[in-house]
């Protein structure tokens, strides 16, 4: 199930999956499934849409049904599941403190969303003692990845004029600040050099930043 919501960062693709588990249709239901059958069904048609070729601010969450590294399941079924998200980053995979153990709901994402802080952990059981599920879930907080080439550009799409500030005999030989920054913009404008604004803290300084 996918849906396209809008937030600050723009239209995001929120795609919903429950990958079926290792004895879906095997002992119960259809009973006409060898075990992981279904789940290996699932993962090579979900590789065949390959989601993230040309995509960006694209999530895919929910139950995957295996943990990440490989626990409990075979090198083969374990490598469907790699394939299926190639060009996918899994924020979820490791251990996942405080959780008991690795988790298998997970969250992938296109590689232009970078995750804030650490996965949270829902628990099993709410406060109440309530049975939510029979494993605990996870959540994030993620904002939009800039790597300097596309910080610059959306910097020179945002410039109404080549320059703010005019650099001539006419700016206050004690204003040094502005000086500096009349220069530091026409070198950036002129031949993309941004050493001058990252000296001014305009620019974030090294390679890839994030940036809201």
């Amino acid at each position: 199930m996918a849906g396209t919501t809008q937030t600050d960062v723009g239209p995001l693709v929120v795609i919903g999956a429950c990958i079926p588990w290792e004895g879906a249709h095997v002992t119960t239901g259809r009973k006409d499934r060898k075990p992981w059958e279904d789940h290996e069904r699932w993962l090579e048609g979900f590789a065949t849409r390959r989601w993230p070729q040309n995509s960006e601010k694209t999530f895919v969450l929910g139950d995957f049904n295996q943990r990440i590294p490989r626990r409990r399941v075979s090198k083969r079924t374990h490598e469907l599941l790699v394939r299926a998200f190639e060009g996918f980053t899994i924020a979820t995979a490791g251990d996942l403190s405080p959780a008991p153990g690795p988790a298998i709901d997970h969250i992938a994402h296109t590689p232009d969303m970078a995750l804030v802080g650490d996965i949270g952990i829902w628990p099993r059981r709410s406060q109440q003692g309530e049975t939510l599920s029979d494993h605990f879930g996870v959540w994030g907080c993620f904002e939009r990845y800039w790597d300097k080439e596309q910080l610059r550009k959306a910097v020179m799409e945002r410039m109404n004029e080549p320059l703010p500030f005019a650099l001539d005999e006419r700016t206050p030989a004690g204003d040094e600040y502005e000086r500096k920054l009349a220069a530091a913009w026409k070198r950036f404008y002129d031949k993309h050099d941004e050493s001058g604004l990252v000296a001014l803290g305009i620019l974030p300084k090294g390679e890839p930043e994030n940036a809201d």
